[in-house]
């Protein structure tokens, strides 16, 4: 009973291991980011709504994703999310901001994606709040 135990823990433990690895040896293009809003350097009112809207691609499949929104002046993070892309070829990226400021600030938008063999694409944009 003890070694069948440890032989289905055994294979457990490999399926687990190896579930993740999907990679491909020869892959070795980044993924793509591309993001549709906003644009670098574009300006917001005080409390406007920063909408992040872009689609996110890989040629074999993306393994982790990571957007985050960040004033500049503090380093305060406003806004850091990682969705779930895993074994995804492509991802649409569709989520907002609402900027409560009281005077002109700088932040500054992440966006990072890897896949399964660790090629990774990553933007950042600035944007204005006034």
């Amino acid at each position: 009973m003890k070694i069948k135990f440890l032989s289905l823990l055994a294979t457990a433990l490999v399926i687990s291991f190896t579930s993740c690895n999907q990679g491909h040896d020869d892959d070795t293009e980044n993924p793509e980011i591309m993001l549709t809003a906003p644009t670098n350097l574009q300006q917001f009112g005080l409390t406007d709504t920063v909408h992040i809207l872009g689609h996110i691609s890989d040629n074999h499949d993306l393994h982790e994703l990571q957007v985050k929104l960040t004033r500049n002046e503090d380093g305060d993070t406003l806004l850091s999310f990682t969705p779930s892309v895993h074994a995804l070829t492509e991802y649409h990226l569709d989520t907002f901001y609402i900027a409560n400021e009281s005077s002109h600030k700088h932040y500054t938008l992440h966006i990072t994606a890897w896949d399964h063999e660790n090629n990774s694409s990553e933007i950042s944009y600035e944007l204005h709040v006034e």
